[in-house]
């Protein structure tokens, strides 16, 4: 999957165009990747999600759902742990250092 940075869209391959450059004398053609939307060759390969495994770009490493659905269980989980402030830290840093 591929995500174009001009217009924004989503793509499972890009088209590849090719131009002949008579200037030079090597009668070969320069083949290169575009956008099939737009034809801008500003775009970037999307890769997955490592929760869910959705596309997302390649400079994240979760999606919007994941973050949200996570920063909601942690807020309920806060609700749930605000009668055990004593040593709550190391109880969280137990928990998620433990190997199950």
């Amino acid at each position: 999957m591929y995500f174009c940075n001009e217009c924004k869209e989503q793509f499972e391959e890009p088209r590849l165009m090719s131009d002949t450059h008579y200037e030079v004398d090597t009668r070969t053609d320069e083949t290169y990747s575009v956008c099939p939307y737009c034809a801008s060759s500003d775009f970037e390969e999307m890769v997955s999600c490592l929760c869910c495994g959705e596309p997302i770009m390649s400079s994240e490493d979760y999606c919007k759902n994941c973050i949200d659905f996570a920063n909601e269980a942690l807020e309920q989980f806060s609700w749930k742990m605000a009668g055990f402030e004593k040593n709550t830290n190391k109880l969280l840093l137990y928990v998620l250092e433990s190997e199950d």
